[in-house]
C-alpha cells in the first residue's frame, strides 16, 4: 500500500496525554506523552516550567495503567507490558535518577497498579493471577516495595471493580476500600471496607442487588469514603461517613456524577459531571451542598484534581479541535491557565474544526447524540461521501475530544458522525442498559438511524456511507455489513468481535466477566450469543471490508479477525477483491504510538479513499 499522506501523518503526530495523575503535594502532574514520536513518562511543575522526561526510550510502545506517585512523591508507579499484550508488570520510577525496578516478574497475568500504602512500604495493585484451582478473576494483590511475597488482599464470588479507585488505603494505613460482591448476579457490585489485610470485608453501601457502587477515594481525613452508585436514572456520587455508615447523596439529575477526590480539608468534593458527550468538573461543599462549577470542558475518563490547599483545580481541557491542553483555575481568579498546550508542529491549528453536537431521532423515538465532523468544502454542494464511527466499550461514549483521524477524513470531504448509541455512558442508567441482553439490536438500529440523518443533510452521497470502528465499534461494523448490508458501501473493523463464543474462550478474566453482564450466560444464553455473532453470517456481506488486527491481543484476540476472513473465503469472497486483512504481530488491542497508528490509519484512509472513488457517481 502507499506511505500515509504526509497530512494524516502530521495529524497523528501531534502529541498524546495519557494517564495524567497530580503528586501527593500537588504541585506536579506526572503524564505520559509523545513530542518526539516515542512515549516517554513526564512531570511537569504546576508552578510553571517546562515538562521534564522521566524515562528514555524504555517505556513499551503503548502504556496502558494508570500512574501512581509514591507518598514521598521521590517515585512513580507504571504497568509495563510487551508488545500491547497488556500482561503488566508493575515497575517504579525513581524521579532523581530516572532508574526504573521491577516490584514484579511475572509476565503470565494482568496487573493493574492501584496506589501505593500510606508508609510507601507497599503497593497495592489489581491482577486476575489468582491460584491453582481457581476460576481467574480481579483481586486486590499486595506487593512490598522493598521486595518480598506477593499477598492476595481480596476475593468474592464477583471480581473487583479498580478502574476508578484512586486511595484504596485508608490514609491511617488500617483499612481497605474497593468494589466487589459475594452474590450471583454478575452486574452487582459493592462498597466495601476491610482490614488492610483484607480481613472482615463489610459491604458499607449497596443500594441494590445488581446496581453497581464504585468505591474511589478516601477523605485526607480518613472519616468518609466517596463512590458513586448507578442505582438512580442517573449516576450519583455518595458520601459515606465511615464511623456512622450513613450516605450523603449529591443529587444532581442533569447528568452522570462521577466523584474524584476529596479537598486537602476534606470539607469539598471533587465530581466530574457528565451531560452527553461534554462533562466539567464540580465542586460541591459537603456542608452547605453549594456546587461550584468548574469552566473546564472535560471527561470522567481524564484527569482533574485539586492544587495546594485546595486553591483550586489542575484538569486537562478537552475539545475537538486541539489536543488536550494541562490547565489550572482558582477560586476567584482570572480565568483558566494554560499549563500545557499543544505543540502544534507543521499542523497549521487553522485548519482544524470544531465537530458540531447534533441529535437525531432514532427507530423508536429516541433521541441519539452524536459528533459531526462536517466535510471541508460543504458550501460546494457535494454530494460528499461519509463514515459513521461506532465507539468501543460498549460502555463508553464519543466525548467532545480531539479526534486527529476524524479531522483527516474531514479535511479531505468526508463527514464523519460517532454517534453514543443506547448502551452508551454519559446519558443515565436507563440508556446504558438498553443494549443488555441486545447487543447489535437497538445500538445497530441507532447506528441505521445515523445513516439516514447523514442522508438527509443534503450534502451527503446516499450510496457513499461508510462505517468503521474499534473494540466494540469493530463489532458492530462486522455486524452492521452481516445484519444491515444495504446500509454501507464498504467497511473497516479494527480488533473487532466476530463470534462471542470463541471470544469469551480467549480473553482475558475481566473482560469474561463483561460478556456476561452484556449477553448472559454463555451456556444459558447460547442461541443469543450464536444470533449476535458476525462469522456466522459472513455470506450476507456486500461491502468490501478491511479488517486490522493485533496479534497480542488479550481483549479480542486475534483469531476474532481471522476466523471472519476464513468465513469470508467459504463464501466465496476473494481477499484482495472484496475484502482487506492486516494483522500485525506486534501489537495489542489498541496503540497510541504514532508509527503504529500510521499502520492502522493509513490503511484504513486508503481503503475507504479507494471505496468512495469506486461507488462515485460518474461526473458529466
Amino acid at each position: 500500500m502507499d506511505e500515509p499522506p504526509d497530512d494524516l501523518r502530521q495529524l497523528l503526530a501531534l502529541p498524546i496525554l495519557g494517564f495524567p495523575r497530580t503528586s501527593t503535594d500537588r504541585r506536579r502532574i506526572a503524564f505520559l506523552w509523545n513530542p518526539e514520536r516515542r512515549i516517554e513518562l513526564f512531570v511537569l511543575p504546576l508552578d510553571g516550567g517546562e515538562p521534564r522526561p522521566v524515562t528514555h526510550g524504555t517505556l513499551p510502545k503503548s502504556p496502558r495503567t494508570s500512574i501512581h506517585w509514591s507518598p514521598d512523591d521521590r517515585s512513580l508507579l507504571l504497568g509495563i507490558d510487551s508488545e500491547g499484550n497488556e500482561l503488566h508488570d508493575l515497575v517504579e520510577f525513581d524521579l532523581e535518577t530516572g532508574d526504573d525496578r521491577h516490584l514484579t516478574s511475572d509476565p503470565t497475568c494482568q496487573r493493574w497498579p492501584v496506589g501505593y500504602f500510606p508508609d510507601g512500604r507497599g503497593v497495592v495493585y489489581a491482577s486476575d493471577r489468582g491460584r491453582p484451582g481457581e476460576r481467574r478473576q480481579i483481586d486486590l494483590w499486595r506487593v512490598p516495595t522493598g521486595g518480598g511475597a506477593e499477598q492476595r488482599l481480596t476475593h468474592h464470588a464477583q471480581p473487583v471493580g479498580p478502574w476508578y479507585l484512586r486511595h484504596a488505603v485508608s490514609p491511617d494505613g488500617r483499612q481497605l476500600l474497593y468494589s466487589a460482591s459475594d452474590s450471583d448476579n454478575p452486574r452487582d457490585l459493592g462498597v466495601y471496607l476491610a482490614g488492610v489485610d483484607g480481613s472482615a470485608p463489610e459491604r458499607v453501601a449497596s443500594v441494590r442487588d445488581g446496581s453497581k457502587e464504585q468505591a474511589v477515594a478516601w477523605s485526607p481525613d480518613g472519616r468518609r469514603v466517596a463512590f458513586w452508585s448507578d442505582a438512580f436514572e442517573r449516576h450519583r456520587a455518595g458520601v459515606l461517613d465511615v464511623a456512622s455508615r450513613e450516605i450523603h447523596w449529591i443529587v444532581q439529575d442533569a447528568g452522570d456524577d462521577v466523584p474524584v477526590e476529596f479537598s486537602p480539608d476534606s470539607g469539598t468534593l471533587l465530581l466530574i459531571r457528565s451531560q452527553g458527550v461534554q462533562g466539567h468538573p464540580v465542586l460541591v461543599d459537603l456542608t452547605t451542598n453549594v456546587e461550584t462549577p468548574v469552566p473546564i470542558p472535560t471527561s470522567v475518563y481524564s484527569e482533574t484534581a485539586f492544587l495546594p490547599e485546595g486553591s483550586g483545580v489542575v484538569s486537562i481541557r478537552q475539545s475537538t479541535d486541539r489536543p488536550d491542553e494541562v490547565v489550572a483555575w482558582r477560586r476567584g481568579g482570572a480565568g483558566v491557565r494554560v499549563l500545557l498546550g499543544p505543540r502544534w508542529g507543521a499542523v497549521d491549528p487553522r485548519s482544524l474544526r470544531p465537530a458540531k453536537v447534533v441529535r437525531y431521532p432514532s427507530f423508536d423515538g429516541r433521541s441519539i447524540e452524536a459528533l459531526l465532523f462536517e466535510p471541508h468544502g460543504r458550501a460546494d454542494g457535494g454530494p460528499h461521501p461519509a463514515l459513521v464511527e461506532a465507539h468501543g466499550g460498549p460502555t463508553y461514549q464519543f466525548s467532545a475530544e480531539f479526534y486527529p483521524w476524524a479531522q483527516y477524513f474531514a479535511r479531505h470531504g468526508v463527514a464523519v458522525l460517532m454517534p453514543n448509541v443506547r448502551g452508551s455512558t454519559g446519558y443515565g442508567s436507563t440508556f446504558r442498559d438498553l443494549n443488555l441482553r441486545d447487543l447489535g439490536g437497538g445500538d445497530l438500529g441507532d447506528l441505521a438511524a445515523g445513516v439516514e440523518f447523514l442522508r438527509g443533510l443534503g450534502y451527503i452521497d446516499p450510496k457513499r456511507v461508510g462505517i468503521e470502528g474499534v473494540s466494540y465499534g469493530g463489532f458492530l461494523t462486522y455486524f452492521a455489513l452481516t445484519k444491515r448490508p444495504e446500509l454501507f458501501c464498504a467497511g473497516c473493523a479494527v480488533a473487532g468481535v466476530s463470534d462471542w463464543p470463541l471470544c469469551y474462550a480467549q480473553e482475558a478474566p475481566a473482560l469474561q466477566q463483561l460478556d456476561r453482564e452484556l449477553l448472559g450466560d454463555p451456556e444459558e444464553n447460547r442461541a443469543l450469543w450464536a444470533d449476535r455473532s458476525p462469522v456466522n453470517f459472513a455470506e450476507r456481506v456486500r461491502a468490501p471490508i478491511l479488517m486490522i488486527h493485533g496479534a497480542n491481543d488479550p481483549r479480542c484476540p486475534v483469531d476474532q479477525a481471522r476466523v471472519f476472513r476464513d468465513a469470508l473465503v467459504r463464501a466465496g469472497r476473494v481477499e484482495g477483491r472484496d475484502f482487506e486483512y492486516l494483522e500485525f504481530s506486534d501489537e495489542g488491542h489498541w496503540s497510541w504510538d504514532v508509527e503504529e497508528m500510521l499502520r492502522t490509519f493509513g490503511p484504513m484512509t486508503d481503503f475507504f479513499r479507494r471505496q468512495f472513488d469506486r461507488t462515485a457517481a460518474p461526473q458529466p
